[in-house]
């Protein structure tokens, strides 16, 4: 074997380790929360699973963010993103954009959507 062959060989094991799988979306909605906004949200995996794995980003971003993990996770829990108020797809508003109303915003979506046994993960 060449310097050459065994790099090539190397390059595809370590391929195998590192790919992401991919996953198709299952929904992609809103949910009304009041007041004329709307929370985004996007879901993969079996909504039967044992487990929802619910990612909220951080200030400023969107579901985007998270489109490894849901990749990763929906072979083995259901997984839902969402934006949060003024970030991403869901409305954007000046008003009411404080982290008690985003807690309650949350509240509705685990509401309407029927989420349970949830593993919250924020950044």
């Amino acid at each position: 074997m060449t310097l050459v062959d065994s790099g090539a060989r190397l390059f595809g094991i370590c391929s195998l380790f590192l790919a992401v799988p991919v996953v198709a979306k299952i929904a992609e909605g809103n949910v009304a929360v009041g007041n004329g906004i709307h929370i985004h949200y996007v879901e993969a995996g079996d909504r039967a699973a044992k487990r929802t794995i619910l990612f909220v980003p951080g200030w400023s971003t969107s579901t985007a963010v998270w489109e490894d993990q849901l990749a990763r996770f929906a072979s083995a829990a259901h997984v839902v993103s969402i934006d949060p108020r003024s970030q991403g797809q869901s409305t954007v508003t000046t008003r009411f954009n404080t982290p008690e109303q985003r807690a309650q915003d949350l509240h509705r979506v685990i509401q309407s959507l029927k989420l349970t046994n949830i593993v919250l993960v924020g950044w």
